[in-house]
């Protein structure tokens, strides 16, 4: 059943579910389930499985807050990405992995995307990292690539909403 706010007796539509940790990665947990709220809101188009899609919009939002915040606050943003690159690598190791059939990708997955994306938003923290995991140069460039295309799409699906996946523009509209 569809969870029930307590004053109102609505159903909500998304609720955050209690798969994380009280960690800083509970920021990217956050992120990961507004993707799902704005796709289902906005109603916005998917190409693609919606978890992995979701993962890279809380990449792309983690790394947009670390771009606009000061100098002296960019190492916590790239703290609450290395949590969440923790949260997967914890997952992996624990062999807690996701079954073939779920809508989720395997979390070795989730990680290895979620790191590409980390070595475009940080790369003096991140890159070392991605060559411990064998990372190639190519694959290193490719995660340019990716990256940039997906903040595309992202603010493309977004403008006519009001909002821009990263910049200073101020609010989305949901009607």
């Amino acid at each position: 059943t569809m969870p029930r706010h307590r004053g109102t007796g609505k159903a909500w539509a998304y609720f955050i579910c209690p798969e994380g940790s009280s960690r800083m990665d509970t920021i990217s947990i956050l992120t990961h389930e507004f993707g799902h709220m704005l796709i289902g809101e906005l109603n916005l188009p998917v190409v693609g499985p919606e978890e992995d899609v979701v993962d890279q919009f809380a990449a792309l939002t983690i790394g947009a807050a670390r771009d606009e915040a000061p100098l002296d606050q960019k190492p916590l943003w790239s703290h609450v990405l290395g949590a969440s690159l923790d949260y997967w690598s914890l997952r992996t190791r624990a062999k807690k992995t996701t079954p073939w059939w779920d809508e989720h990708s395997p979390d070795d997955r989730r990680y290895g995307k979620t790191l590409c994306f980390a070595t475009v938003i940080d790369a003096e923290t991140f890159v070392p990292v991605a060559r411990q995991q064998g990372f190639s140069d190519i694959r290193l460039e490719d995660c340019k690539r990716e990256y940039e295309r997906t903040a595309t799409g992202w603010e493309r699906l977004l403008e006519p909403h009001g909002r821009r996946a990263s910049g200073a523009t101020t609010h989305v509209v949901l009607s």
